[in-house]
């Protein structure tokens, strides 16, 4: 999702990040934007809905892929995939679960939770089978990892590098490293109608390498997949371009609407 920089530990919960965040759904309209496959993809196009919520004493994230590729030989075919998650704000715990399938597949499910120790972290999957899985120190989870790009963002620094913890398969931590641009403006009305897009933030590219243990060099490693996004001070993402080995997609806003505080 080398040797990691940044915090030893889970990230102080309160920062001025998340105290500035925006608890938000969207939709982003996707579609293929180069080629590079060796399987005759003639093009990729769908929806990505992204929900960020503050529960009181968690953040909690659902997200949903539907992507239909099309062949230059053969039908369609549409691959969905579904994540939510559970994260306490003080660190402490994460819990899971995340489903993919297609027209011609079946579901496969990836389901747990997190509790960090001294040293690191326990993880323990209930899908797709019962295992236990320990995590060194060190890492982070979603949202802390957003904020922790954004407090560096503004405090001028330009990359950062960290394992990040997610639960979208059962393989463990992926090594992320994030390269920040310099600040982007805000934006007038006559620009972007929408108040919620008009803040200022930041052009950052992530590039997620899997199975990097902490200490191994990354300079030989090629990534994954990478992601650049327009990143706003107040956690909403305003353009994503994500590039896979065979092909990358981008797109925008397409609805957005904000959740209300909770009554905690």
């Amino acid at each position: 999702m080398v040797a990691v920089s940044g915090a030893a530990g889970p990230i102080e919960a309160v920062s001025s990040a998340d105290r500035v965040f925006s608890p938000h759904k969207a939709t982003y309209q996707m579609q293929m934007v180069t080629s590079r496959s060796a399987r005759n993809i003639a093009s990729v196009d769908g929806v990505i809905a992204f929900e960020w919520a503050d529960s009181c004493e968690a953040w909690t994230t659902n997200q949903r892929f539907e992507m239909t590729y099309q062949y230059n030989e053969g039908t369609p075919e549409k691959f969905i995939s579904d994540y939510s998650s559970w994260e306490a704000k003080d660190g402490k715990s994460f819990s899971f679960t995340a489903k993919e399938s297609s027209d011609t597949s079946a579901v496969a499910v990836t389901r747990g939770s997190v509790e960090r120790t001294r040293d690191g972290a326990n993880v323990e999957y209930s899908r797709p089978e019962i295992r236990m899985l320990k995590l060194a120190s060190g890492f982070t989870f979603p949202s802390q990892h957003t904020f922790e790009v954004l407090r560096r963002a503004k405090a001028g620094e330009k990359f950062y590098s960290t394992q990040l913890f997610d639960g979208t398969d059962d393989k463990g931590s992926v090594l992320v490293t994030a390269f920040i641009s310099d600040r982007l403006p805000a934006v007038e009305a006559a620009q972007q109608p929408n108040p919620l897009l008009r803040g200022p933030g930041y052009k950052v590219r992530m590039a997620f390498f899997d199975n990097i243990d902490s200490g191994d060099p990354v300079e030989t490693a090629s990534p994954g997949y990478e992601m650049t996004m327009e990143l706003l001070e107040n956690g909403i993402v305003r353009k994503i371009h994500i590039d896979y080995r065979e092909f990358s997609i981008e797109g925008g806003v397409k609805t957005l609407d904000t959740i209300a505080p909770p009554n905690c």
